[in-house]
């Protein structure tokens, strides 16, 4: 990350040159991020590894009847098992 943020402090510098104008700042930025961002969103993406597997159970309760259905039919049941 150090060396990015080098990268595009070497640009700005190098686009500004020897006269500082805050025009020209905020040019030569923005200049070096839209050439310097493919790599730093490659380098993002490198870092964060592969999208995550979240397991869970889809399959319905009972053969066709809806789980969702199924937990509502036995609330008190399983309210009494949780001790609520």
């Amino acid at each position: 990350m150090d060396s990015l943020l080098g990268a595009v402090r070497q640009r700005v510098v190098s686009e500004i040159g020897e006269k500082v104008d805050e025009g020209k700042i905020a040019e030569a930025v923005e200049m070096a991020w839209t050439d310097l961002r493919p790599i730093a969103e490659m380098v993002r993406d490198a870092l964060a590894g592969p999208p995550a597997t979240i397991r869970g159970r889809t399959s319905k309760v009972g053969g066709d009847e809806d789980w969702r259905q199924a937990t509502a039919d036995n609330a008190d049941e399983l309210r009494s098992k949780a001790g609520v």
